[in-house]
């Protein structure tokens, strides 16, 4: 999928702000499903996600499951979750491997997302780009 592509996605939902740092996450393995504010929202994450497409604007951070199928990997669009930059208690980020980073983005309500990411993708320059600026507004 190029980047115009997933630019457009987060403009049909409503998630394009004045700046746009959006790229593709996988859900951290053997992560444990933590406080979930409702039924509704325990549900969408019993679906088997493999990722997301991240996009995080002045608002806070738009996050749109990636749904491992047979073969193929599908986004959720109707599920996409929104995290009201408010609602953000912390964001880590740690150097995991050369090549990839970590990102766990807790709530206040105790909902935690946790989740990685290559720093660069080679193909896609405005992936690392956008990785870099997304580190910069959470590094410590």
């Amino acid at each position: 999928m190029e980047m115009e592509e997933v630019e457009e996605i987060f403009k049909q939902i409503g998630w394009h702000g004045r700046f746009n740092y959006f790229f593709c996450c996988r859900v951290e393995k053997n992560q444990t499903v933590y406080i979930m504010k409702s039924i509704m929202s325990a549900k969408k994450r019993q679906k088997n996600i493999s990722g997301y497409l991240l996009n995080q604007t002045e608002k806070g951070i738009c996050l749109i499951p990636i749904n491992a199928e047979f073969r193929k990997n599908t986004l959720d669009i109707e599920n996409y979750i929104i995290i009201n930059q408010k609602d953000i208690k912390e964001v880590k980020i740690s150097n995991k491997e050369i090549i990839y980073i970590k990102i766990q983005i807790i709530l206040k309500d105790g909902t935690k997302y946790i989740m990685t990411t290559n720093k660069k993708i080679r193909t896609m320059p405005k992936h690392g780009e956008n990785v870099e600026k997304f580190i910069k507004i959470y590094k410590k």
